[in-house]
């Protein structure tokens, strides 16, 4: 099996565009959020759906191998136990759906009543919102097989123009929040969502079924694929933790500890960094597909290749998206938010470069789902994100600053990205160490290369004024643009200028 570039290119167009739309409708549409329901409202609604989201990475978890699986048996072109598979994933995905109901109507909802912070005012509201969010979290896991097998199949521009839909169907939410004279549009907004929700997995499931022939909702399973799904998640159920742990973690403790402000700012920097993210997770999935196709068919060499050679186009374009972004934040902030929360532009900022970092620790994770060899990353990422957890917390009860919180996620991804999850590819799954080394030194050296001239041009335009902000982003962008491009090796180059000669040509039809 070959390298599809110009499949990998294709698909990540469709992505981008995905992103693009989806990126500034998401943008739009929280800052309507945020005016209309007001700052306690915003975070009271955060810390209500964070606590469904520590069972989301159940979800999560089931779903990667889901995706890990399909795709895998697609790469190995038996049909008949590709259609096994996607039988036994739908039933798994039924029971863990009852399993994330009765976590969250006992533990989850014994945490909403007894030890969240909530004003009195809101407390029965909180609860009617908490079922919804409870019926918002069935509702996407049943959706997995669905989304999976369109991944595994490339499918991208279906789950892009889907995406899009659900964008958009966002957006008509925040446009009806501001012509509504309901005193209560807190429970507006989490209903409207819940119908965004039924929508879009009305439309996953009629595509899906009407264009791969495994898909089905006939309940068949078999035994020896379930076992070996449940196994490869309960390894994946700890890396899955890892995420929960360090996003929805830290917004409880900041609920804890700090008022509602506090609880915004995190969320607003997290809908910013997530948003700009999604570019490399897009670019990453257009990808993985390939990665897990190539080692399924036994071509370690190609995988190998791909997965290095992705992972530093992805750090390049984080570094392009991120860095413009981070040096004017406090100008972007003004723009897109009527009032900013305190913090927001500091907590952003350290996320915009922490997902920078964290193109590595994604992009490696692929080839261990490939070979099932996670439980090395499962453990360490569980042990280095409840030390953060636990550091945190400890830093809090001493009167410590909410922006530790960021600092300690910084330090954690870096470890599992430079130093844990290279050691595992190199230990387990036989990469290269001379090739890994070289790929994170090169990427480190960019880095320190590019801070020179963004450092000039910060201190050089001062940001009196929206015209220097704007100047400031702009020539930012083209002095990192340029410069990495100037680094790429050859082959990357002559990729990059295909994906724009292909983007073009498809502008022209």
């Amino acid at each position: 099996m070959d390298i599809n570039s110009k499949k990998i290119a294709k698909n990540t167009l469709y992505l981008y565009f995905r992103f693009l739309l989806i990126l500034l409708v998401n943008l739009y549409s929280s800052r309507v959020v945020l005016e209309e329901l007001g700052v306690s409202d915003f975070g009271l609604y955060t810390v209500i759906y964070s606590i469904i989201g520590f069972l989301s990475f159940l979800s999560g978890t089931l779903g990667g191998s889901t995706s890990r699986f399909l795709t895998y048996e697609l790469g190995t072109g038996n049909l008949g136990k590709l259609k096994e598979t996607y039988g036994t994933t739908w039933v798994a995905h039924i029971l863990l759906s009852l399993i994330i109901l009765l976590i969250a109507e006992s533990v989850g909802l014994w945490y909403v009543m007894k030890v969240m912070v909530i004003p009195s005012d809101r407390y029965m509201l909180s609860l009617l919102i908490y079922q919804i969010s409870i019926l918002s979290t069935i509702l996407s896991v049943l959706q997995i097989p669905f989304t999976s097998a369109i991944i595994a199949h490339e499918a991208m521009s279906a789950y892009a123009l889907i995406g899009i839909f659900e964008a958009g169907a966002k957006l008509s939410v925040a446009f009806l929040l501001t012509v509504s004279f309901m005193d209560s549009k807190l429970f507006l907004y989490a209903i409207l969502l819940l119908f965004v929700s039924v929508l879009v997995f009305v439309l996953y499931c009629f595509y899906s079924s009407k264009k791969f022939s495994e898909v089905s909702f006939r309940i068949i399973y078999d035994k020896n694929i379930l076992k070996a799904l449940l196994k490869f998640s309960g390894w994946g159920i700890m890396a899955n933790l890892c995420n929960v742990i360090s996003i929805n973690g830290v917004v409880l403790l900041f609920n804890l500890f700090f008022s509602p402000i506090v609880v915004a700012a995190q969320t607003i920097a997290n809908q910013v960094a997530t948003g700009l993210s999604q570019l490399t997770y897009n670019v990453r999935s257009a990808v993985n597909p390939q990665i897990i196709k190539l080692y399924a068919d036994k071509d370690y060499a190609k995988s190998q290749h791909l997965t290095i050679a992705s992972a530093e186009l992805l750090f390049d374009i984080s570094i392009v998206v991120c860095f413009p972004c981070i040096v004017t934040m406090p100008f972007l902030l003004n723009i897109w938010l009527v009032n900013v929360p305190a913090y927001t532009v500091l907590f952003t900022q350290l996320l915009l470069f922490q997902s920078v970092i964290d193109t590595f620790n994604a992009s490696y994770y692929t080839p261990m789902l490939a070979a099932n060899k996670i439980a090395k990353n499962s453990l360490w990422g569980l042990f280095i994100n409840l030390l953060q957890i636990v550091m945190v917390y400890i830093i809090f009860v001493l009167g410590g600053e909410a922006v530790w919180a960021r600092i300690l996620g910084i330090i954690s991804v870096f470890f599992m990205s430079f130093i844990i999850k290279p050691y595992i590819l190199i230990k387990d799954i036989e990469y290269s160490m001379k090739e890994i080394t070289r790929s994170l030194l090169f990427c480190l050296r960019k880095i320190s290369i590019l801070s020179v001239p963004v450092g000039t041009l910060y201190v050089m335009i001062p940001q009196e004024d929206s015209f220097d902000s704007i100047m400031l982003f702009v020539l930012s962008f083209m002095a990192i643009s340029i410069i990495l491009f100037l680094m790429m090796p050859k082959s990357r180059r002559k990729y990059v200028l295909n994906m724009i000669r292909l983007r073009r040509n498809d502008a022209n039809k």
